[in-house]
């Protein structure tokens, strides 16, 4: 067994390779520590270097744990990446300064379907897990085309408010966070996808 161990800036220096996909998965924490000194300047100049190792359409994936210090540090991720001139993909429509950083969590929530083991090891530990959660981010060089108008990400899931109805909450190409609800008893056939939404959902609101 042979292990190469470098510094992530050295070693994207030292190679011209360009690439479709390039992955960060549950790494960032490791990588740059915010116990050591200047990380956040690192991290920025990995990003900067990452840019130019992708093709002109190619995708640097970034993905984090859903909740705490690893969904904060995505949206950093967000945050500088937007800053040093990147165009972010998904899940973000709006390319300005997050509206949810430091307020809230904002994440992706997958159905899992679990094999066999998964479904013993969470029999055993007694735990109830039925979907997969996850903070993402895509970055790329610029944007690939333009978001149809009223483009939304749904970032909270439907749920019943103190006055009965039923809202979620989206996140617009204005870069604001809003409450979406219905406000007649019946569903209009043109509007029946609302009892559907769930967290992530990218989509279109006209007439509302």
């Amino acid at each position: 067994l042979s292990v190469e161990q470098k510094k992530p800036l050295n070693y994207l220096k030292g190679t011209r390779n360009k690439y479709d996909l390039i992955m960060v998965g549950y790494c960032l924490e490791e990588l740059f520590p915010e116990t050591e000194n200047g990380w956040r300047e690192q991290q920025k100049a990995f990003i900067k270097l990452l840019k130019h190792r992708l093709t002109d359409r190619g995708v640097v994936l970034f993905v984090g744990g859903s909740n705490g210090i690893e969904n904060k540090r995505i949206i950093q991720v967000r945050e500088d990446a937007i800053a040093t001139g990147n165009y972010i993909y998904a899940p973000c429509i709006w390319q300005g300064k997050c509206p949810l950083e430091n307020k809230a969590e904002c994440y992706a929530q997958y159905e899992m379907e679990k094999n066999f083991m998964i479904q013993e090891i969470h029999r055993a530990t007694q735990m109830r897990m039925n979907s997969l959660k996850m903070t993402y981010c895509m970055m790329m060089k610029e944007a690939p085309y333009q978001w149809p108008k009223g483009a939304c990400r749904v970032v909270m899931p439907i749920r019943e408010g103190t006055d009965g109805k039923r809202r979620c909450k989206v996140c617009g190409e204005d870069g604001k966070i809003r409450d979406m609800y219905l406000a007649t008893e019946e569903l209009p056939e043109t509007s029946r996808a609302f009892e559907f939404l769930k967290r992530g959902d990218l989509i279109t609101v006209a007439e509302a």
